[in-house]
């Protein structure tokens, strides 16, 4: 460097005693977060709006009852599947939190509804009582002995996310 040029850089720095502060916090930024912009905040998952087509399906499955219907509770829609061979629809309700131990837990009914138009339009309804392990971050169901046993369930990618809402309910120790 130019005995100049050294003087301009003394009178740059001089006038913005900031900019060295500026230059050092760069400087220990890993090259990654210093080219590629901040992340978009990642938007926690809610259930969506049940869609007109379920709410008509959920209706009849209420007016039905049980057992070929569905009990009269408050569902919550989780997700559906509108294929020509197969129509699932998930809900849930009575989300009930507790404490099992130091861990929170929430107990619920989940329901799946299904229909497979090529053997008729009678719908099936699978409704079991699950849990949600929070602090273990999986899912439990309640099977005909009376004992929590692991759901296994399909992957999903959101199943994390769908399983991190239902532990906001969870009461926290």
């Amino acid at each position: 460097m130019s005995p100049s040029e050294a003087r301009s850089t003394m009178a740059i720095l001089n006038r913005c005693r900031w900019l060295p502060s500026l230059l050092l916090l760069a400087g220990l930024l890993p090259t990654s977060a210093r080219s590629q912009p901040a992340a978009a905040a990642v938007t926690p998952w809610s259930p969506p709006p049940e869609p007109a087509a379920w709410a008509v399906v959920r209706s009849d499955l209420l007016r039905t009852g049980p057992p070929d219907g569905l009990a009269p509770r408050e569902w919550i829609f989780v997700r559906g599947l509108d294929r020509p061979d197969l129509r699932a629809g998930e809900y849930l309700a009575d989300l009930v939190p507790s404490l099992d131990g130091a861990a929170p837990v929430v107990a619920f009914q989940a329901v799946v509804l299904l229909q497979r138009p090529a053997a008729g339009p009678a719908w099936q309804v699978r409704e079991r009582r699950m849990r949600a392990r929070c602090a273990e971050r999986r899912l439990e169901l309640l099977d005909p002995a009376g004992a929590w046993v692991a759901y296994a369930g399909t992957p999903d990618p959101e199943s994390p996310a769908r399983l991190a809402w239902i532990c906001r309910r969870a009461v926290t120790p």
